[in-house]
């Protein structure tokens, strides 16, 4: 049994490996609306969980800053995700995605470095399966 001193002993580096491009079978884990913390912009984060392969319970995130240059992202992403109806404005967007968790997607992944550093972006979602679009009243 550790012990709460055992907690803040060295460890061995945790970073993982970026996450290989390609197609995910994955379930929107979580979806959080909250300010940047260096702008304070509001934005919107998608948490995805793999749910098979190899890459199992892996993490993928998507975040979509609510200003009206990325308007296009958050449209992409209302329609991949089956939904219908047309938001008014950031934060109906954001509660009709929020409405999603726990649907499974194919997320498709790029990765984009900068510098020494790598990241992974989404470059598309699809609903799998026989999933029910919804119908979001405005």
């Amino acid at each position: 049994m550790s012990t709460f001193a055992d907690a803040f002993a060295p460890t061995e580096n945790t970073e993982f490996e970026p996450l290989p491009e390609g197609s995910y079978e994955a379930k929107l884990k979580d979806v959080t609306t909250d300010a940047n913390p260096f702008d304070q912009q509001m934005q919107t984060t998608m948490e995805y969980e793999i749910t098979s392969g190899e890459n199992k319970t892996r993490r993928i995130w998507d975040t979509v800053k609510h200003i009206d240059t990325v308007a296009w992202k958050a449209a992409r992403i209302y329609k991949s995700f089956g939904l219908q109806g047309t938001p008014s404005n950031f934060d109906e967007w954001a509660k009709a995605v929020a409405g999603c968790q726990g649907r499974n997607y194919t997320v498709e992944t790029v990765q984009r470095s900068n510098g020494e550093k790598v990241y992974i972006n989404v470059k598309s979602v699809t609903p799998l399966g026989d999933q029910q679009v919804d119908e979001i009243p405005f």
